[in-house]
């Protein structure tokens, strides 16, 4: 009877771990095929992100697109100008500002950014260069009396206002290039 009975346990035991074992295999079959679908999804995504910058340069240089895509882009700026909101009240709260540039915190008493260079004004301190210019512009400006030229200039040779001019012209082109 107990021979019976462990013979019988042993033929479900073994039963069971074969269903078990098949339902294990089945699930880690379909486990991979769904990695590899998740895998893919990844670089679809990703492409279409690649996608969508691009679109978006096309956008801020100014190149026409459909609507769907200029609205969608839109969409974009409006969703980056709060980011910066975001960031300015995050650098207020720790009492630091944020590059205009690069975007990335830095002290408040900094006048440039140590990342990249540029310079890092606050919002009071561009508030107060307006009302320096306004105040500028505002003053009447002073009389200067022009002088009348005198007869007892000396005569200067056209020789040498030409090569002034040819290098002036070449100093100019130089700094020209040096913009570009």
């Amino acid at each position: 009877m107990a021979k019976e009975f462990f013979q019988e346990f042993g033929e479900a035991f073994t039963k069971t771990m074969r269903d078990i074992g098949e339902r294990a295999e089945s699930f880690y079959s379909e486990q991979k095929l769904r990695n590899k679908i998740s895998g893919e999804e990844k670089q679809i995504c990703k492409i279409m992100e690649e996608l969508g910058k691009i679109i978006y340069r096309r956008y801020k240089d100014g190149v026409p697109l459909e609507d769907m895509q200029r609205r969608l882009c839109e969409q974009i700026e409006q969703r980056m100008d709060r980011i910066g909101q975001y960031k300015e009240a995050i650098a207020g709260v720790k009492e630091k500002k944020v590059c205009p540039s690069c975007g990335i915190t830095v002290e408040a008493g900094m006048a440039f950014c140590p990342h990249c260079g540029a310079a890092c004004t606050t919002k009071e301190q561009e508030e107060q260069a307006g009302t320096v210019v306004a105040e500028v512009s505002a003053e009447e400006p002073e009389t200067v009396e022009e002088e009348t030229p005198s007869d007892e200039l000396e005569p200067v040779a056209e020789e040498t206002l030409s090569e002034e001019s040819e290098t002036e012209e070449d100093g100019s082109a130089a700094e020209r290039k040096e913009t570009e």
